[in-house]
């Protein structure tokens, strides 16, 4: 499995050592990611009466995946944001005959590294207003391309901060997985059958997330560094 598998250790063991006398889950770090929801989120399990199967129902169709974009700390929420799928316009083909073709089938374009870099510019204005968040030194992101831009790294440190990539495949080094986890979890116990329901409802499921689970989001992440030292499987 490539989670542990020993190139894997041998990075998070290289990477553990460059950070664990700067980085403080629990006092200096922010975690930045988004995460993809839709209506057609359910439980996975339920109760039913004896003898008879859990029965779930679910829309017809899909529906759009609606991207949201967070940011938090031990401290709490530092900044949640929207972003709604845009679709481009068809592309035209070429003259059959005298007929012309137009394709029917549009793009839907998601969160873009544009997306991601403004939600960080919103994100480092959050932090320099709050007097909570003074500690506050380290922007935590997973290695996804959009992440990775030049300009994003010069936008972090330009305010005093710095960007600190996570290990490939280490979702446990990031306390926002489990951010994420919990919230989805809320959010599958409704029976959404319209789009409009899920942004309130992600909103109202994210509201309810106490500042001591924050904090353990982030003290449990923080207790898998030992294992990045210790080149031990998680």
């Amino acid at each position: 499995m490539r989670r542990d598998s020993p190139e894997l250790k041998q990075e998070r063991f290289q990477w553990a050592p460059e950070q664990k006398d700067k980085i403080d889950f629990e006092k200096n770090c922010i975690f930045i990611d988004e995460a993809g929801f839709n209506i057609s989120m359910r439980r996975e399990y339920g109760w039913s009466k004896v003898g008879e199967k859990a029965v779930l129902k679910v829309p017809v169709t899909r529906g759009l995946n609606v991207s949201f974009l967070r940011a938090i700390s031990s401290k709490g929420c530092v900044d949640l944001k929207v972003r709604l799928p845009a679709e481009t316009a068809p592309n035209k083909k070429r003259k059959l005959g005298s007929y012309t073709t137009v394709s029917e089938k549009k793009t839907r374009i998601g969160t873009t590294a544009n997306h991601f870099c403004a939600f960080v510019k919103s994100v480092l204005r959050e932090i320099e207003a709050s007097q909570a968040l003074e500690e506050i030194k380290y922007s935590i992101l997973d290695n996804a391309a959009i992440h990775k831009r030049r300009d994003l790294e010069l936008l972090v440190a330009s305010s005093g901060m710095e960007l600190v990539f996570l290990p490939a495949y280490s979702p446990a080094l990031n306390a926002i997985e489990e951010f994420w986890s919990v919230c989805k979890a809320k959010v599958k116990r409704s029976n959404l059958s319209r789009k409009e329901q899920l942004t309130p409802r992600v909103r109202e499921a994210t509201a309810k997330i106490t500042l001591e689970s924050y904090q353990g989001f982030c003290k449990h992440a923080s207790s898998f560094i030992p294992y990045c030292l210790e080149k031990r499987s998680f």
